[in-house]
């Protein structure tokens, strides 16, 4: 997994100017650029600051979002710089620690601090600072990784890839703690149970499986798609998972901690790609083929279909919901990424600024921001005004 963030051009002519996150607007996107394929996947960390994605380089790569760089900032960073030549081992461990907290963010300083640098031992620290920033190529996915997942306290990553494994990523440290695999075929879709404790996967298998995080191994397999499981998603409270079957053109919920199926949801008419539940745990969201997104009551015994939404010119490929519930972002072939009022199904916004499919879509804890993933090799990031997240 490599630290990420814009190109070294672009980084050294924000260094000291650079539009924070509310300030972005739906016209004017931060894109990220950096993979060297179709983007695949996009969540947001718990704290809103960084992005991750997954892409058809076969890379995973973590964003730190553009921020304010005040002279306050510029001064803590020459600091941090000046304390790599300190005669404290704990000092030059704690300045290197800092740095790399930064990412790609800092590359430019540290390349130029390089140059500028007169003790060779200096040197020889900035280079292996720049080195930490990047993944061992060994502990890459072999093929695209086609989703990744937060963990609700930050500190790990899930990746999962047509190399038919899943990697357990340390996001601190930047590198792969474990690899899943068994699950044959492509692996669709991760996601965290709301307490960490529990990844799920779907896959070309046709199946769900969930894994354990603490000691890694497989906990559980679930069967009953006839199909391949593109979408997977927990319930807010951990109680139920979903998971979109695909081409059976289901959407099976199951009680998450006994496996045991639920429901079944057949009212679409073609292949069921993805899912989302709402923040409060009372609706779920399921889209796929044939352009419509579909809402689903979950306050009674036996979910209700309650409205469906129509829009898209295509294939939708993913959908979420805003963190106060009350909008809705789809994304899909026709490039475009629409948001939805949930309350009467009104269409707020089309964002066509993608130059290929909308892959993935997540919305920043606060509500204020959303990324998206695309075909084009890029990453999005738009803030959204008041009110709508």
């Amino acid at each position: 997994m490599s630290r990420a963030g814009p190109t070294e051009k672009q980084a050294e002519a924000r260094q000291n100017q650079v539009a924070p996150r509310n300030q972005v607007s739906y016209q004017n996107p931060v894109t990220l650029n950096g993979h060297r394929n179709g983007v695949y996947c996009v969540r947001f960390s718990p704290d809103g600051n960084v992005v991750v994605s997954g892409a058809g380089d076969h890379t995973v790569r973590l964003w730190h979002l553009p921020v304010v760089v005040d002279q306050a900032r510029q001064q803590q960073r020459r600091q941090l710089l000046a304390e790599l030549d300190d005669d404290r081992f704990s000092v030059r461990e704690h300045a290197s620690w800092e740095l790399a907290r930064l990412g790609r963010e800092v590359e430019p300083i540290l390349r130029k601090a390089i140059a500028e640098a007169a003790s060779l031992e200096v040197r020889a620290r900035l280079r292996r600072l720049l080195t930490a920033l990047r993944m061992p190529a060994e502990q890459q996915h072999r093929a695209e990784v086609r989703s990744v997942a937060f963990s609700s306290d930050g500190r790990f990553v899930a990746s999962g890839s047509r190399d038919e494994t899943i990697k357990l990523w340390n996001a601190r440290t930047n590198r792969a703690m474990a690899t899943l695999d068994g699950q044959s075929g492509t692996i669709w879709s991760v996601t965290f149970s709301p307490d960490g404790s529990t990844l799920a996967s779907g896959g070309l298998d046709n199946s769900v499986r969930l894994w354990n995080v603490a000691e890694p191994r497989l906990r559980a397999t679930l069967k009953g798609h006839e199909g391949p499981v593109h979408g997977v998603a927990f319930s807010p409270d951990g109680t139920t998972l979903a998971s979109a079957g695909s081409f059976d053109r289901t959407v099976r919920l199951w009680n998450a901690a006994t496996g045991v199926p639920e429901a079944v949801l057949r009212e679409h008419g073609d292949a069921v790609l993805c899912v989302a539940f709402s923040p409060d745990g009372r609706m779920l969201a399921s889209a796929g083929y044939g352009g419509t997104i579909r809402l689903w009551g979950l306050a009674t015994s036996r979910p209700v279909l309650i409205r469906s939404f129509q829009g898209h010119q295509d294939t939708i490929r993913c959908v979420a919901f805003a963190p106060n519930g009350t909008m809705l972002a789809t994304g899909g072939d026709d490039n475009a990424l629409r948001l939805w009022e949930i309350d009467g199904g009104r269409l707020v916004a089309v964002l066509a600024d993608h130059a290929g499919a909308v892959t993935s879509v997540s919305f920043s804890p606060d509500g204020r921001a959303i990324a998206t993933g695309s075909l084009d090799d890029t990453v999005k990031v738009r803030s959204v005004p008041v009110g709508r997240g």
